[in-house]
Formats: C-alpha cells, sequence, structure tokens
C-alpha cells in the first residue's frame, strides 16, 4: 500500500473532532464499517504518529475493487496461478495440520509457522505497486486476485498472510492486518500482527522478512488494526480513514468468500481444506 493508503488518510485527517466524537458514542459501528454485526471500535493510546507522506500522484475519488465473479475464478487463474494456488491449499494443510498439533501453543514452534507462513507468501509473489500494475491508486486483492496476477504490494501480502492461517484454524482475533507509520521512507506500510496465546504478538512482513515481536519493530509506528470483528483505530484523528479502510477490506472479504466457494466448486475440495492434489 505504502504512500497510496497515506493518501487518504491525510483527505480525511481535516474532519472535525465532533465526527469524531460522535462515531464513538453513538455506536454505528457495524454499519459504518460495513464489517460484521458485532464489530466494535476500540480506542487506544500510543506514541504520536509523524506526519505521513503525500504520494506524488492524485488521489481518487473512490477505491476501485477487482470483480472475479461466478466460476470466471477458475477461468482467470491460468496454470501458473492454478499451480500456485494448489501450492497455497498444500500450505494451508501443513500448517492446519501443525495447528491441530498444538503447534501455536509453543512460541518456538508457533514462530516457525508463521515464518513458514511468511515466506511462502514473499517468495510466491513479486512486490508492485498498484499505480505501477493496475495505474490506479489503491487496490485490495484477495490471496486469489494476487496469485492470477502474480503481483501485490504490501496489503496484498497481509492479507494473503490473513487467510492463509484463518484457513489453518486459527482463531479471528489472534489475527490483525496492522497500518503503521513505516519510519525508514516516511509513509504508510500494512502487516499482519499475530498474537500468540500467551498473548506475544508477532509481525509477518514483506519489508522485514524475519517475523519478530512485534515490540522489536521500532521501524513501525502503529495508525491502526482490524481484521473482520474489530476495528481499532490508535489516534483519533485517523477515525474516517479507518473507515474508508475497513470498508475496502469489506468489500475484498466478500470477493474472497466467493472465490473461495468457485473455488471448491471447481475442485470439490471443502473450505478449510487443501486442493493441493488437484490437477495442476
Amino acid at each position: 500500500m505504502s504512500s497510496k493508503s497515506a493518501a487518504y488518510i491525510f483527505r480525511f485527517v481535516a474532519g472535525a473532532v465532533a465526527s469524531v466524537m460522535l462515531a464513538i458514542t453513538t455506536g454505528v459501528h457495524a454499519d459504518t464499517l460495513a464489517l460484521t454485526p458485532n464489530t466494535t471500535q476500540t480506542f487506544s493510546p500510543t506514541p504520536a504518529v509523524p506526519a505521513l507522506r503525500l504520494p506524488a500522484f492524485a488521489l481518487y475519488a473512490q477505491p476501485t475493487d477487482m470483480a472475479l465473479k461466478g466460476d470466471a475464478v477458475a477461468n482467470k487463474i491460468e496454470k501458473p496461478g492454478r499451480r500456485a494456488v494448489n501450492k497455497w491449499n498444500s500450505l494451508v494443510t501443513e500448517v492446519q495440520a501443525s495447528v491441530e498439533a498444538g503447534a501455536m501453543d509453543k512460541t518456538e514452534t508457533a514462530v516457525e509457522l508463521l515464518d513458514k507462513v511468511n515466506r511462502h507468501w514473499n517468495r510466491s509473489v513479486f512486490f508492485s505497486t498498484d499505480a505501477r500494475h493496475y495505474n490506479l491508486s489503491d487496490v485490495w486483492t484477495t490471496p486469489f486476485e494476487t496469485l492470477a496476477e502474480e503481483a501485490g504490494d504490501c496489503e496484498d501480502f497481509a492479507i494473503a498472510k490473513y487467510f492463509t492461517l484463518l484457513r489453518a484454524g486459527m482463531a479471528e482475533q489472534q489475527l490483525a492486518l496492522s497500518m503503521d507509520f513505516y519510519t525508514p521512507t516516511g509513509e504508510a506500510h500494512i502487516t499482519l500482527t499475530v498474537t500468540l496465546a500467551n498473548g506475544e504478538r508477532y509481525t509477518l512482513d514483506n519489508i522485514n522478512r524475519s517475523v519478530v515481536r512485534t515490540e522489536q519493530r521500532s521501524d513501525l509506528v502503529p495508525v491502526l488494526s482490524m481484521n473482520r470483528q474489530v476495528l481499532s483505530v490508535f489516534k483519533m484523528e485517523y477515525t474516517q480513514a479507518a473507515q474508508d479502510l475497513a470498508g475496502r477490506f469489506s468489500s475484498m472479504n466478500k470477493r474472497y468468500e466467493q472465490q473461495l466457494r468457485d473455488w471448491e466448486g471447481v475442485t470439490g475440495v471443502a473450505a478449510g481444506k487443501s486442493a493441493g492434489d488437484a490437477a495442476s
């Protein structure tokens, strides 16, 4: 995502504090954020977030969604993509078996498992900005779309890792897309944060490819985090921008769920299981 979503942040930062407080007190989070009915929105203090760098390109009025409908998913993903999806499903099966065997209960084995997922996606997809790849400001892609395009930017890597661990049986509350201020470049950056059973949090990233404790990532200053149930904003002036990103995540999630059903229909593989044995 880099500086593209930073632009959306600046677009809404000027919103009145009164409207922010209204959003907090009215509790209309599920409708506003377009997430699940039990969506909650939280605010907690954090170190001051530096000013995010504005992108050089113009803002787009609305985010553009990629739409793959019905059996078009199977048609869209050619042989290289199909092989990549099969490899992804094999990874899901492997990780799922480890999760069921209790690998996530011990820090050492949990980190090894997270590292495997992190390396898989970092090696499977080329990094490309949305401006360069799509000639668009910001596109959030599902894992199927990312593999079909064979390219993605930071949020696409994080989303792919998120759904990998979710399909493998990890609880939703353990996973969160985290938008941070990346201090070396002065840009917004999205990673995946995973919380273990003992409360330790680890960051899966496509820039710093080592899976380390989130607290050790001094180059990341938290702005917001979200999954399909909870949106947490760490500075209230970013509330409207967070709602915009949450709506984009919700739209992408609907496409993902449909695509997963479509893929299962083509391969005959049940949800959450592997299509690794499907013909490549």
